[in-house]
């Protein structure tokens, strides 16, 4: 009898313990632009695995080069006043590798002749979205959501990380042009 209480007992261990574990994956995929333990993406080349891999770095080539225009902004400020202008722009993508969908970049907005902000940024292509990330290197996090994107232009909507900024920006190419490629995203 001792036994069979022994072995009830180790029985009921073990159900609690079978009961009492989560089922949930550890591995997900997340709606949210990646939070900063995903750095790898914009340090380090980063060449695609998925089937689309060939389309990904096609695109990040012909991002690549430089592009001049305009681009509309409206941000809250640091008094939470909505703020909105226009300026004229200037973008740089530079690919890692020429077989990542990541590099380094900078951005150049002017007002008239002076120039108002002048930073670097690291980008990448989200391999499921297609979405562009800048993370610039003061802190500030953009989103490429909704573009469209060809040999000779290059527009579209970004919005920032936290919410507080939305630009719309019509940009034409003018230096390393890849024929024949466009790409829409929505």
């Amino acid at each position: 009898m001792k036994k069979l209480a022994n072995l009830l007992s180790w029985a009921m261990m073990a159900v609690m313990a079978v009961a009492l574990t989560s089922c949930e994956d550890d591995y997900w995929y997340y709606d949210e632009p990646p939070i900063p333990w995903h750095g790898d993406y914009y340090r380090d080349a980063y060449v695609p695995e998925e089937d689309n891999s060939d389309y990904l770095i096609s695109m990040a080539s012909v991002l690549r080069g430089q592009w001049e225009g305009t681009i509309k902004t409206e941000y809250v400020d640091d008094y939470g006043q909505t703020q909105r202008g226009t300026y004229g722009a200037d973008f740089q993508f530079d690919q890692y590798k020429a077989n990542t969908i990541n590099g380094r970049g900078r951005e150049i907005d002017y007002a008239g002749e002076e120039e108002i902000y002048n930073m670097r940024f690291s980008w990448y292509i989200d391999e499921k979205t297609e979405d562009i990330y800048m993370k610039f290197d003061d802190g500030r996090e953009m989103l490429v959501t909704s573009f469209h994107l060809d040999d000779n232009s290059f527009y579209g909507t970004m919005e920032s990380v936290d919410g507080l900024e939305v630009d719309e920006f019509t940009l034409t190419r003018y230096t390393f042009s890849n024929k024949g490629l466009v790409f829409d995203v929505e």
